[in-house]
């Protein structure tokens, strides 16, 4: 025997709807380095770098018909 309970809410109880805004890009906090440790690191600038793990392909097909003029 299967027990199965079904939840079902309406959509005027979710709450509001997300809205999401493009906003410039802000520092909210800042550590200062060590002296000790600062000549461990490399300062980078400017840090970029790209993340693209799809691999590049390509496919083609033709389909054609092969009409053969025999005489």
């Amino acid at each position: 025997m299967v027990e199965e309970f079904e939840y079902q809410k309406e959509r005027k109880k979710f709450g509001r709807h997300m809205t999401f805004d493009d906003t410039d890009c802000k520092i909210v906090g800042s550590i200062a380095p060590v002296a000790a440790t600062r000549e461990l690191y490399v300062l980078r600038d400017p840090n970029r770098m790209t993340l693209d793990n799809i691999p590049q392909m390509s496919e083609h097909r033709v389909s054609s018909i092969q009409i053969c003029n025999v005489v």
